[in-house]
């Protein structure tokens, strides 16, 4: 996590409310963090989107997705004239493409009832990041590169090391 009042370094930290969420949709928001050309579409969005607004009455929203430096990504609202952002549920994704889950419920995603997350090559952060999360929800899950976690709708969710 980051200093106090500073943005987040790892979608981990932004799934869950409380202060890295807060602060990095705070850092986010304020557009004189960002560089020329983000800030250049963000104006040329905003004034097509202001035409629209005064068109149809309705707000107007710009979605951005954030890359954090350890890889991971994780995508935004902006919403004009409220000046509001805000973080896009189920977007977070780590720096190997694993979905972050916000619950218990959201570890497997797939329609099949399977969901694969691969921390293989190299080991890091994000494997130990996600063995911390899994483990707060109530899975226990071991070291391991590669698990198979699946949803058993009598017994939840299980996830196994694979090898």
């Amino acid at each position: 996590m980051a200093a106090a009042g500073a943005p987040a370094t790892s979608a981990f930290d932004i799934v869950d409310p409380g202060a890295g969420r807060t602060n990095t949709l705070n850092w986010a928001r304020d557009q004189s963090h960002w560089p020329l050309g983000n800030t250049l579409l963000f104006h040329y969005q905003l004034l097509i989107g202001s035409v629209w607004s005064v068109r149809t009455g309705q707000p107007i929203s710009i979605k951005f997705e954030l890359h954090f430096p350890d890889g991971s990504v994780a995508d935004v609202v902006y919403v004009y004239p409220d000046n509001t952002m805000t973080y896009v549920d189920k977007s977070a994704f780590d720096s190997k493409g694993n979905p972050i889950p916000q619950s218990s419920n959201d570890i497997v995603r797939t329609p099949n009832g399977r969901q694969d997350y691969d921390f293989s090559n190299p080991f890091g952060s994000d494997l130990n990041r996600a063995i911390q999360r899994f483990q707060s929800f109530g899975i226990p899950v071991v070291a391991g590169s590669y698990y198979a976690c699946t949803t058993d709708p009598m017994t939840g969710v299980h996830c196994v090391h694979q090898f």
